[in-house]
């Protein structure tokens, strides 16, 4: 039995959310209101993925986000706004945040296009913990607008909408984190894309005091039935090069037919805080 057919229903879901959110409510502050300080956060990277997804065509993806954070107490507001490059016979399409997807059918003659990809809004709720020994709770909300040239094949030229829940935790040096969502994928009309469950599990462990490293497994529900589920593992190195500035690199190795094979980025993040 695949339990993950049960997060195919919307209505499911959704309750799944409600659920969790009135759990981690209840161990939250009631002061949540006191965490008032602002910051704006800025990230800009690079990010390459080959691979055939299993369509029997390799697809070359280039994706470099802007992305641009509003945090004001527990609140936080952002928008990214990305530049893609493909490579390939048109099966394969950007999608939300870069996440590739594959299309029911193989594409045509191999293109390579490049151009603004999909504008990605979100808004976060952060649920503080009451203790150290609870969790932080993240409630995200997504929005990804079809800016992406759909005829270039950048993107399906529908809007997408995402909610997950992002859970975090401390021990000492050792941070485990996972996501859990679901999104509401656009249908360009002649096709038949499925809304998908996806989850994230990972940690990160400190090294030193500006050095931490991690690994994280991402799975989602394909939004094709001709292609499989993708998986895929990501070793990252973070380095917090100044108080206000991070860098981190990463590695992708795709662990089904319907993932990327490999690939890998580098992301910097500057935070301005008030």
């Amino acid at each position: 039995m695949n339990y993950f057919t049960w997060f195919r229903s919307p209505a499911h879901f959704l309750v799944f959310i409600c659920l969790v959110s009135t759990l981690a409510a209840l161990g939250a502050k009631d002061a949540n209101a006191q965490k008032t300080w602002s910051a704006f956060k800025f990230s800009t990277g690079v990010d390459y993925t080959t691979g055939d997804y299993g369509t029997g065509s390799n697809t070359d993806i280039l994706f470099i986000p802007f992305t641009g954070k509003y945090e004001h107490g527990p609140w936080v507001v952002g928008m990214t706004i990305p530049y893609i490059h493909i490579d390939g016979d048109g099966s394969v399409v950007g999608g939300t945040d870069g996440s590739p997807i594959v299309g029911d059918e193989s594409g045509g003659g191999r293109t390579v296009k490049s151009g603004l990809g999909d504008i990605v809004a979100l808004l976060t709720y952060s649920i503080l913990p009451k203790k150290k020994t609870l969790p932080l709770v993240e409630l995200t909300g997504k929005i990804k607008f079809p800016t992406a040239n759909e005829n270039d094949g950048l993107g399906t030229g529908e809007f997408d909408y995402s909610v997950q829940v992002d859970i975090s935790q401390k021990f000492g040096k050792i941070t485990p984190f996972g996501t859990l969502g679901y999104r509401f994928v656009g249908e360009p009309s002649g096709t038949n894309l499925n809304d998908i469950f996806f989850l994230s599990l990972g940690g990160s462990y400190a090294l030193q005091e500006k050095w931490s490293a991690g690994l994280i497994f991402d799975y989602r529900q394909s939004t094709s039935d001709a292609a499989d589920d993708p998986a895929e593992l990501t070793p990252f190195v973070v380095w917090k090069v100044h108080k206000d500035w991070s860098l981190n690199t990463y590695g992708l190795i795709g662990l089904t037919d319907g993932s990327a094979d490999y690939g890998g980025g580098l992301q910097v993040s500057y935070t301005l805080e008030r």
